[in-house]
C-alpha cells in the first residue's frame, strides 16, 4: 500500500507521536509499503532515526500560540502536486487540526479514504490552555473524526471518551514497546550518577514533556517528605522554566532531552519511575519504563490504567488529592525492597506482549478494510 501520514510532529522531536510513528514507519516499509510523511519542520531526522520514510514533505508552518514548541502547518499547492505524484492508497491524519483539516480536504477532493487517530486528550488539554473551550473542543473533536471513514484509538478508555462524544467508526490501535531497545541490562553506573550524584539516594525518574498538564507539581509533597528521594527529570517543554523554580532545587536534576540509547539507559539505572500526569491518552513512557525492569508509580487515568495493573505491575494513585497518595506510594516502594522487585518481575512479563510488529500489523489490517468498504461504497454509489 501507498499510505500517506499527516502528523503535528515529527523527528528530530521527542514524543510519543513520534516514537509511534518511527516504529510504524519501520515495519510498513518491511512489509513492502510506501510512505510519505507530512508534517511541519523541526530540524532534519537523520542523527535521530534509523528508518525514514520514502518521502517526507514539509509543509508550511507557524508556532502555537499557547504552546509554541509546538506547530501548526497547512498543506499548500507544493503538497497537493506531491501527493498526487505520490498516489496514496490511504491517507492517515494524527491530529485533528489544520493539518487534520488539510489532509481530510485531501482525500474527500481525491477520493481517497482517510483514517483518523487520536493521540492528546485536546478535552483535558483546553483547561491549560485557552485554545478552545471545552464546548468547542467537543465539538471540535467529533466534527473533525466524523470526517474519517476510520478512527483509531490507543486506548480503551479513548474509546468510551470518543464514543461518549458520538464519534462513529472506531477501532483499537495496539499499545507497543521495544522490549530489546528498554530492558533492565541498560543500566550505566555514568548514568546513574548523571541521574544522581548521591550514591546514596533512591533515586525517582519521570520522562516525558515538561507541561502543565503533567502536573510535575504534584510531585514536590513528595520530595519533601523524604530527604532520601531525589528526582531526575528526563524531557523539555514550555512549562520547564517554572518546575526549576517549584521543585526542590536539591532534589531535582533536570537532564534534559535523552533519545536512543541514553534514554534506555536513564530508564534502567534509576529506581521508580513516576508519573504524575492523569491526561495520557496512552503512556508509553509507562511501557518503557516497565520494560526497562522500574517499577511503576502513576495516576490512575486515561490508557495508563490499561498498562498499569495496581498492585500487581505499579502501584495506581486516584487523581483525587494525587500529591499525598502519589507521596504515599513512593515512600512505600522506597522502603520494601521485596515489593518493588515482585512488581518489577511482573511488569517485565506483562509488558512482553506488546510489539510493534503486532501493533503495525493490526494497523495495516484497518487500512485494507476502510479502503475495501470505501471502494465498495463508492462502487454503489456510482454504479460501478
Amino acid at each position: 500500500m501507498r499510505i500517506a501520514l499527516f502528523s503535528k510532529v515529527y523527528a528530530p522531536k521527542i514524543d510519543g507521536v513520534v516514537t509511534r510513528l518511527h516504529h510504524t514507519i519501520q515495519h510498513l516499509q518491511q512489509q513492502g509499503d510506501e510512505v510519505m510523511v507530512v508534517c511541519p519542520h523541526y530540524g532534519s531526522p537523520s542523527a535521530s532515526l534509523a528508518c525514514l520514510p520514502n518521502h517526507l514533505q514539509y509543509v508550511p508552518s507557524i508556532p502555537l500560540f499557547c504552546y509554541p514548541q509546538l506547530r501548526l502547518g497547512c498543506i499548500t499547492a507544493t503538497t497537493w502536486r506531491k501527493l498526487n505524484a505520490f498516489q496514496p492508497d490511504v491517507i492517515h491524519t494524527l491530529m485533528p487540526f489544520t493539518l487534520g483539516l488539510g489532509a481530510a480536504m485531501y482525500g474527500r477532493i481525491r477520493n481517497i479514504p482517510l483514517v483518523a487517530s487520536y493521540h492528546t486528550d485536546l478535552l483535558k488539554c483546553v483547561k491549560y490552555y485557552t485554545i478552545f473551550t471545552e464546548k468547542i473542543a467537543k465539538l471540535f473533536v467529533k466534527n473533525m473524526h466524523n470526517m474519517a471513514q476510520c478512527n483509531l484509538v490507543t486506548s480503551r478508555a479513548m474509546m468510551h471518551q470518543l464514543k461518549r462524544l458520538g464519534v462513529r467508526q472506531l477501532q483499537q490501535w495496539p499499545a507497543a514497546v521495544d522490549t530489546k531497545l528498554f530492558h533492565p541490562r541498560r543500566y550505566s553506573s555514568a548514568m546513574r550518577q548523571r541521574l544522581c550524584r548521591n550514591p546514596n539516594k533512591f533515586v525517582l525518574l519521570y520522562v516525558g514533556r515538561l507541561a502543565k498538564e503533567k502536573h510535575l507539581e504534584d510531585l514536590i509533597t513528595t520530595l519533601q517528605h523524604d530527604a532520601r528521594l531525589h528526582l531526575a527529570v528526563v524531557g523539555t517543554g514550555p512549562y520547564a522554566a517554572t518546575l526549576r523554580d517549584r521543585l526542590p532545587r536539591n532534589r531535582t536534576n533536570f537532564i534534559g532531552a535523552l533519545h536512543g540509547q541514553h534514554l534506555c539507559a536513564a530508564y534502567a539505572s534509576a529506581d521508580l519511575f513516576v508519573f504524575p500526569s492523569p491526561s495520557e491518552t496512552l503512556g508509553l513512557v509507562v511501557m518503557e519504563a516497565m520494560a526497562s525492569g522500574l517499577p511503576v508509580v502513576a495516576v490512575a487515568a486515561g490508557g495508563v490504567v490499561e498498562l498499569v495493573d495496581h498492585n500487581h505491575t505499579g502501584l495506581l494513585v486516584s487523581h483525587h488529592h494525587a500529591a499525598a497518595q502519589l507521596c504515599n506510594a513512593v515512600v512505600q516502594l522506597a522502603n520494601h525492597r521485596s515489593l518493588r522487585q515482585r512488581l518489577r518481575q511482573t511488569a517485565l512479563q506483562q509488558v512482553g506482549q506488546y510489539s510493534w510488529q503486532h501493533a503495525t500489523q493490526v494497523l495495516r489490517q484497518h487500512y485494507r478494510h476502510t479502503t475495501a468498504k470505501f471502494l465498495q461504497q463508492n462502487s454503489r454509489r456510482y454504479g460501478v
